[in-house]
């Protein structure tokens, strides 16, 4: 999920895009009062930080490029990047869109979910007719004598081999 973070200029903003998944192209754009030509340094930066398993790839995990502002209407000027995530771990990640020379700056986050797993299609069992169920059989279940029998025999057992040791012990 893309979620905008408000600034106090509209001087550049960067549009939010639904949920991603890892492998899935992240089209970032925006629009600016800047002029055709200028240009947007963008920045995409994981924010998770902590313990890894040193043995396991870590991944990209972010980029930066500059985009060039192309004119639009309404006084609205747009820039475009599209970013393959194939390579990036699942995470939280912060999107910087910065207006080279300025200091305008604009923010966003989005959250990369783990790779979809998509299962091959099969046919549809046929139905053969209904089905039938065997009855449970009942298996015997050891009785609370019996299981409480053997920890008993078991703990005897060892009590007589420590009062042996004891005695064989030189003092």
């Amino acid at each position: 999920m893309l979620l905008c973070v408000a600034s106090v200029s509209a001087a550049v903003t960067i549009t939010p895009e639904g949920d991603k998944y890892v492998g899935d192209v992240l089209s970032l754009d925006g629009t600016t009062v800047f002029s055709p030509g200028n240009r947007i340094l963008v920045t995409i930066e994981q924010l998770s930080f902590g313990p890894t398993n040193k043995s396991a790839s870590p991944g990209i995990g972010g980029m930066s490029g500059q985009v060039t502002v192309e004119g639009g209407g309404g006084g609205a000027n747009r820039w475009y990047m599209t970013v393959d995530t194939a390579s990036y771990p699942p995470g939280d990640y912060l999107v910087t869109a910065e207006v080279l020379e300025t200091d305008v700056v604009e923010t966003a986050t989005f959250t990369l979910l783990p790779r979809r797993v998509t299962l091959p299609e099969t046919g549809t069992p046929a139905v053969t007719g209904p089905a039938t169920v065997s009855p449970l059989t009942e298996s015997p279940l050891p009785t609370a004598t019996q299981a409480g029998g053997a920890a008993w025999a078991v703990c005897a057992g060892l009590l007589v081999v420590s009062a042996y040791l004891r005695q064989r012990r030189p003092r």
